[in-house]
């Protein structure tokens, strides 16, 4: 029987890594709408539509401190989250940078 090809080590991981881990995929993609393995050892990259639904989801992902579901989170929406979605989030994530501070608007002339 022919040996089974190695799979070869994407160029993405340190060589200084031990085996049993370059073996892993580097990057693991969940739907945020099923039940997931916590893993609390790795940080998150979320891709989120700003709904309800997915700050809900997200929020519970983070609802217990001492048992969170992963290490850290770095969030990203699609589209413009709108402000009450914002400040229930940052009520989960104390780390969540504030809400960002609407400039006032000044009439220009010849407008």
């Amino acid at each position: 029987m022919p040996a089974s090809p190695q799979r070869p080590t994407p160029l993405c991981w340190p060589a200084s890594l031990p085996a049993a881990q370059r073996a892993r995929p580097p990057v693991q993609v969940e739907n945020i709408e099923v039940r997931r393995q916590p893993m609390p050892d790795v940080e998150a990259l979320y891709l989120l539509s700003p709904s309800e639904g997915a700050v809900q989801r997200l929020k519970q992902d983070f609802a217990d401190p001492a048992h969170p579901m992963y290490a850290a989170a770095h969030v990203y929406f699609t589209s413009h989250l709108p402000n009450d979605l914002s400040y229930a989030l940052r009520q989960v994530l104390p780390g969540a940078p504030p809400a960002p501070t609407p400039r006032p608007r000044t009439a220009r002339a010849g407008r």
